[in-house]
């Protein structure tokens, strides 16, 4: 038994090596390489490996896993600003996707259990796989990618509740409810507790060694684990807790980047174990599989669209949010497991919502890459959307840019360049300063006569547009993707060839691509760095005085004000906390 797991463990970690290599080369997604080893190596192929119970338990720990590090990326004070919007709307695609196979129902040879199960399958998204791609990209502080955040949890929170209620719809009674949810309060206020109170007293202890940082990361999601399993919910709900009670910041980035390598290696398993499962023999379940594909990639996107947009973001945010849930979530796939295993689902039911899910998460980082394309193609009507104030309402309201300005500086990146630049520019010069930002707490906190703030990405023309570039003096992009640099570049030169750009990049090639396309400064931050160093280095060793000293004290002052800033930053965020927590 144990030579038979290892070889087939073996098997598994060979294949998915080898395909990941090609597909690295092929600049194709990990997950497309993983899903394609599982059919290689699974049944329907080569018969190397089957699913055996060591691997389902690997499975099901790595599932736990992935849902641990979505916990670990969800900030509890996120939580407190879901408003009505974002949990109404999770609601109403619920309900929306019931409806529609309801009326389905008798075409598609299905229960109304059935129809239950499908309806939450389709309208969850995965936080895993939404978080990574913002992250790559850099734009979880969006306004679109925070919305999605909201959303999402609001989602995971329904999903926890859906799961054990979906496995006792059979004899459901009020007080059945009544006790489910008892248990999801229960593990909400345990993870509240830890979080707030005992986690970041052991965290500073553990810290100072590094294999007890990480003996407590992997304890507390197997002590939620054990509470689950205790309270009969899924284990990887109670991970998915694990993960939120330590998500202390700054420690849960750590915590992400040590249980790295573990994740990934059940992440690949996870995969590889979903292409394994992929049976094409459900000619019976064809359609089902279309109309599923249909409500994740057309229909849920459609309304998560019209929904934020009739909440007043304007056409290209709402686009965004929509692109990004164009998928099925994990906690899918753990229903569909459990219908399954409960009779509740049939097999061929079970390959169709497996299918979907595969081919769903393979289209979204090719679907979310279309944002702008999408944008362009169909400007014209989101031009005449966004013409009506009642869909513009809130972005609006970030947006403070006259349309009469000129001779001004336009800012892209609200960072610690741009803070310095403003600084110091508000002091020795009278010229207006436009500041442009996807994060909208940066912009909305602007309060200055001379600083005005625009809410969006750059290259969007309607941005683009309102940062009036054809009258402005000069142009300072400080972000960090050379993609979003160099398309500035080209879209400032068409309307001003010339305003003046200075800009950033990360590599010498990079730097030499951006004066081909006109810019008149680039700076590579490493290279600074290495030059400062290089110099002061040189200075001590040739005078051999106490310029190094001075340097010093002057940098320690500047360390302790922003250390005494952070801190009573922090101190604010716990004040609040509390008195939301109290009230």
């Amino acid at each position: 038994m144990i030579q038979s797991f290892l070889l087939s463990f073996g098997i598994i970690i060979l294949f998915s090596t080898l395909m990941l290599y090609i597909f690295t080369k092929l600049k194709q997604p990990p997950l497309l390489a993983f899903i394609l080893t599982g059919i290689l190596i699974g049944p329907m192929v080569l018969g190397l490996v089957t699913n055996t119970e060591e691997i389902a338990l690997l499975v099901e720990i790595g599932i736990a896993f992935l849902l641990f590090s979505v916990g670990l990326g969800t900030d509890l004070d996120e939580l407190k600003k879901i408003n009505l919007g974002l949990i109404i709307l999770p609601i109403a695609n619920i309900i929306i996707t019931l409806l529609v196979f309801l009326i389905f129902k008798n075409l598609l040879a299905i229960d109304f259990i059935q129809a239950l199960y499908f309806s939450f399958i389709v309208s969850f998204s995965s936080t895993m796989l939404i978080a990574k791609i913002l992250l790559d990209n850099f734009k979880m502080d969006s306004l679109d990618g925070r919305l999605t955040i909201g959303v999402l949890l609001v989602e995971d929170l329904i999903a926890i509740l859906a799961i054990p209620l979906l496995k006792n719809i059979s004899n459901l009674t009020v007080g059945l409810v009544g006790i489910i949810f008892v248990k999801a309060a229960l593990l909400v206020v345990i993870a509240i507790i830890l979080n707030k109170t005992i986690y970041p007293y052991i965290i500073k202890n553990a810290y100072k060694s590094d294999q007890s940082f990480f003996m407590l990361s992997i304890a507390s999601c197997f002590l939620f684990i054990l509470i689950s399993v205790i309270l009969d919910f899924p284990m990887a709900i109670g991970a998915f807790f694990g993960g939120l009670a330590i998500s202390i910041y700054p420690y849960n980035y750590e915590i992400s980047s040590k249980i790295s390598g573990i994740r990934n290696l059940l992440t690949t398993i996870v995969f590889v174990s979903l292409g394994m499962k992929l049976s094409f023999n459900f000619s019976d379940n064809l359609l089902l599989l279309i109309i599923l594909l249909i409500l994740v990639l057309v229909i849920k996107p459609i309304i998560h669209f019209l929904f934020v947009l009739f909440s007043g973001y304007g056409s290209k945010i709402a686009l965004g949010v929509s692109t990004y849930k164009a998928q099925i979530s994990e906690f899918s796939l753990i229903l569909a497991i459990q219908g399954f295993s409960l009779l509740q689902l049939t097999k061929g039911q079970y390959s169709a919502v497996i299918i979907a899910t595969s081919l769903s998460m393979l289209l979204t980082p090719y679907i979310i890459n279309s944002q702008q394309k999408l944008y362009l193609k169909f400007i014209k009507s989101f031009s005449n959307l966004d013409k009506n104030k009642k869909f513009t309402k809130e972005i609006d309201s970030l947006n403070s840019v006259s349309k009469d300005i000129e001779n001004h500086l336009v800012i892209v990146g609200a960072d610690v360049t741009s803070d310095a630049i403003i600084k110091l520019l508000g002091k020795e010069t009278n010229n207006p300063i436009v500041l442009v930002d996807l994060n909208p707490d940066k912009i909305s906190g602007i309060n200055h006569n001379r600083i005005s703030g625009i809410c969006g990405d750059i290259n969007y023309p309607d941005v683009f547009n309102a940062a009036n570039i054809k009258s402005a003096k000069l142009a300072i992009i400080t972000v960090s993707e050379f993609d979003t640099t160099a398309r500035f570049i080209k879209n400032v030169k068409k309307v001003n060839a010339d305003l003046p750009i200075f800009a950033r990049a990360h590599t010498r090639k990079e730097a030499y691509k951006l004066y081909e396309l006109g810019a008149e400064l680039v700076i590579i931050p490493k290279v600074l760095e290495s030059n400062y160093l290089l110099e002061k280095t040189y200075d001590f060793m040739l005078n051999q005085n106490t310029k190094s000293t001075a340097l010093r004290s002057k940098y320690l002052e500047y360390l302790k004000k922003e250390a005494a800033k952070n801190k009573e930053t922090t101190r604010k965020k716990e004040s609040k906390f509390g008195f939301w927590f109290c009230n």
